[in-house]
């Protein structure tokens, strides 16, 4: 009677055992593919939210010369649907007819998050290139990331460096006042080289 007793209650704290290895275990599992779903949806170019989409799309318009309520009404629409981070730093180095032309900043700010697009100073070529001229490509004619473009000089077969916006519009007075450079909104800092002032690393 004694061993019948004992075998069942081992039996009992057995199963209690296990029943707590399978909780654990779920947990854990569970916990694990959270986590890794948190991981993959962190990667690339985080999309921005609707509010910090039109600040940034207004202060372009307004440096285009739009007047603060025009900027907001032309915003709102640009902004939808979520775009990311790297898609408003291209409009925000867009010329000012494009900013004021485009129906959507996605139409001339492709999502390229995940391609091998190069960053801010890395060495970049162009593909419609002027040999025996100096120029400047962006967008899907270069390799920089696509609110770059590919700066190159002459005699250099379209192969140059990544830069960001050109950041002075009249490169005497800035010589002259540092403090007219425009900012260029964390990609780089204003630089003056051989082609201009330009936001360079």
């Amino acid at each position: 009677m004694r061993l019948s007793l004992l075998a069942l209650s081992a039996s009992c704290i057995c199963t209690v055992l296990l029943a707590c290895s399978d909780s654990s275990s779920s947990g854990t599992t569970s916990s694990s593919s959270s986590s890794g779903g948190s991981s993959s949806s962190s990667g690339g170019s985080a999309p921005l939210t609707a509010a910090e989409c039109s600040q940034r799309c207004e202060a372009k318009l307004k440096e285009c010369g739009a007047q603060p309520g025009d900027a907001k009404l032309r915003c709102d629409p640009l902004c939808v649907p979520t775009l990311t981070l790297d898609q408003l730093l291209c409009f925000d180095v867009r010329t000012c007819d494009q900013a004021r032309t485009a129906e959507a900043i996605r139409s001339i700010c492709l999502d390229t998050t995940g391609s091998n697009k190069v960053d801010l100073g890395a060495e970049c070529s162009c593909a419609d290139k002027t040999p025996d001229n100096e120029g400047l490509c962006g967008g899907s004619r270069t390799t920089c990331k696509v609110h770059l473009s590919c700066l190159y000089v002459k005699g250099s077969s379209g192969k140059g460096t990544c830069v960001g916006k050109e950041c002075c519009d009249d490169e005497k007075a800035c010589d002259a006042n540092p403090g007219l450079m425009k900012s260029c909104n964390g990609v780089g800092t204003c630089k003056k080289g051989p082609q201009g002032y330009y936001c360079r690393p």
